[in-house]
């Protein structure tokens, strides 16, 4: 049997990863990947590189960008666009991806408590802060869920809770997915 040799979707701890980009590529190594895509939700993560010399896995710098897709005849939808060998230092992508993380972050956390806690699922909006290391999201309220024992795996907190469509769904507007095509290249 073959062995995979590339990763072309890895997050750290900086998005909704459980482990520090360190951490990441010495496992990496540890399993014979010999290449990986680090994409963190909305965020580039310029420290990988130099970590990646390190560690002697080839990091392709990326980011998981989180943008709203309009359709002719379909509501406004959220998607994800894995962009690849990006400039992780680079100033207007940077700024947009900002926009996305500070686009209503706490106000949207907020939301998602309030309707958990309606249905008799009370976390406080410290408690996840604290279990963010640099990024929160919804797979942070879903992990304090199971630790709190309300489901039995984050898979569950999702279905039953987070998900798309389910009781503690909540909408967040992002940068529009167009403000991102100025940054592909066609060379």
């Amino acid at each position: 049997m073959m062995k995979a040799n590339f990763d072309g979707h890895v997050h750290t701890a900086a998005s909704d990863g459980l482990f520090p980009a360190e951490e990441v590529l010495r496992r990496a190594s540890a399993a014979g990947i010999r290449c990986l895509a680090i994409t963190d939700h909305d965020r580039t993560n310029p420290d990988c590189l130099a970590q990646s010399r390190q560690s002697g896995v080839t990091v392709v710098s990326g980011a998981e960008i989180t943008a709203r897709a309009h359709l002719p005849g379909l509501q406004p939808f959220t998607v994800h666009l894995c962009a690849y060998f990006i400039d992780p230092l680079d100033g207007p992508l940077n700024r947009l991806l900002a926009a996305n993380r500070s686009g209503g972050g706490q106000v949207y956390l907020r939301a998602v408590l309030e309707k958990l806690d309606d249905l008799g699922i009370p976390i406080s909006l410290k408690e996840v802060l604290a279990g963010g290391q640099g990024h929160v999201s919804r797979k942070n309220i879903a992990r304090i869920m199971v630790r709190k024992g309300y489901v039995g795996s984050v898979q569950d907190a999702f279905r039953i809770y987070l998900g798309g469509s389910r009781p503690g769904d909540q909408k967040l507007a992002y940068v529009d997915r167009s403000a991102y095509f100025s940054f592909a290249s066609m060379e």
